[in-house]
């Protein structure tokens, strides 16, 4: 009986809030550009971006990396139809 109860927690959380990004990390050196990709399923709309961590993206998916420093940033995308689906992604930033 556990056993199923948590299969059916499992499927919930998957079906309500997974939105797979690509790449799910890469590497850039500093002040280089990378661009992330999202797969927005199920629900109209597209997604928005933000970052936690040194760099910035912009509205399409274009993380641009600082000039001068050395880092792990944080990449999120966030579904506008469905605001409790979101993506992470893993940004190393070294020379």
């Amino acid at each position: 009986m556990q056993r199923r109860e948590f299969l059916v927690s499992a499927m919930s959380l998957a079906a309500a809030g997974a939105l797979p990004l690509a790449p799910a990390r890469a590497s850039v050196a500093p002040g280089e550009q990378v661009a992330f990709g999202a797969s927005v399923e199920g629900s109209a709309g597209g997604v928005t971006w933000e970052v936690r961590g040194p760099g910035t993206i912009d509205a399409a998916g274009l993380y641009t990396a600082p000039a001068a420093i050395t880092a792990r940033t944080q990449v999120i995308a966030r579904s506008t139809g469905d605001p409790r689906a979101i993506g992470l992604a893993a940004v190393d930033v070294a020379p």
